[in-house]
């Protein structure tokens, strides 16, 4: 069957079946993964460059001459920790995609009167009449629910990235698992828990108001948003939940970073690495690359939310098209 022309599948989106079924949620997962991998391509050099500011020390290490031998290790040592996220990223975004579709899905056919046809079935799409309320739970738990996953892959990433020396994937989670067990991985987990759950919210919330401030700026529904409506969405979206979170995850890579260079001391707790940051650098302690953080989220965003608004609504339509035929 040959793939559904672009006039097709404008009309069709606005047709999009609200209910949850097993092929929404396979379209859900599809997407987000596929979302996932691409955003940590764009991402995680820059992300090297966030931690390693967040945690270096007040003595600023010599400049080194830029030449080929020190280029390259310079370069390798962007992609240090990628292994966690790149192995586990697709299945992490999966899940929090489909999650976050899913309660979508229910908090909209739960919603006061909406429209239904004969079927059954929601007249109005979730998509672009869902409300503000629904859009912020459905995020919240989606990064809630994730939080549990992925702060031991954050953890891993942390380590690989602050270590001199580059540790292998195995050599980094045996050191994590010898030093206090399962707890290891969670260290900081109250500073991870806001980061991906009312992060989260803020970043999906962001995202959906200015779709749709956008669309309907030309009298459309956020379904039709253009490509540059939509990248430009996220651009905003990706920065707005940065400058959210931003001081938590700061928090959240100094404990994890202290860690790894104090094999054998007391992980801080969340309130004493607070202390410690503010009684060092005072409030733009905080603050500690956010400049590059910022530049980071816009194109990272950008890429993820994006591709996923589109190839869901693809996977979406292209099931209807073969249900009716």
């Amino acid at each position: 069957m040959p793939p559904p022309s672009p006039a097709l599948l404008h009309r069709r989106t606005t047709r999009i079946d609200s209910s949850v079924s097993l092929s929404s949620t396979r379209n859900a997962v599809l997407s987000g993964y596929f979302a996932g991998v691409i955003g940590i391509g764009f991402g995680h050099p820059l992300d090297s460059l966030k931690v390693k500011m967040q945690t270096a020390v007040s003595v600023p290490e010599p400049a080194r001459p830029l030449t080929k031998a020190t280029f390259l290790p310079s370069l390798r040592a962007l992609y240090a920790g990628i292994g966690p996220p790149l192995l586990t990223v697709g299945l992490l975004s999966s899940l929090n995609f489909s999650v976050y579709d899913l309660c979508r899905r229910s908090l909209f056919s739960l919603s006061p009167s909406p429209q239904r046809v004969p079927d059954g079935s929601c007249k109005a799409s979730y998509l672009a009449d869902d409300s503000l309320p629904n859009i912020m739970l459905s995020s919240l738990f989606s990064g809630f629910v994730v939080s549990f996953l992925s702060s031991p892959v954050n953890a891993v990433k942390v380590h690989q990235q602050v270590s001199p020396s580059s540790p292998s994937l195995r050599a980094t989670f045996s050191k994590l698992r010898a030093r206090s067990g399962a707890r290891a991985f969670y260290a900081g987990f109250p500073a991870h828990l806001f980061c991906d759950s009312p992060g989260r919210m803020a970043y999906f919330a962001a995202y959906e108001l200015c779709k749709r401030f956008l669309a309907e700026g030309r009298g459309v529904s956020s379904l039709h948003a253009t490509l540059p409506e939509r990248c430009g969405a996220a651009v905003v979206a990706g920065c707005a939940s940065w400058i959210v979170i931003y001081p938590a995850d700061v928090v959240r890579s100094r404990i994890l970073a202290f860690e790894a260079r104090n094999p054998r001391g007391a992980t801080p707790g969340v309130a004493e690495m607070a202390r410690e940051v503010y009684g060092l650098y005072g409030v733009p302690g905080f603050f500690r690359g956010i400049g590059l953080t910022v530049l980071r989220a816009g194109p990272v965003a950008a890429a993820v939310l994006p591709l996923f608004d589109l190839s869901f609504a693809y996977l979406e339509v292209t099931e209807s098209i073969r249900i009716d035929v």
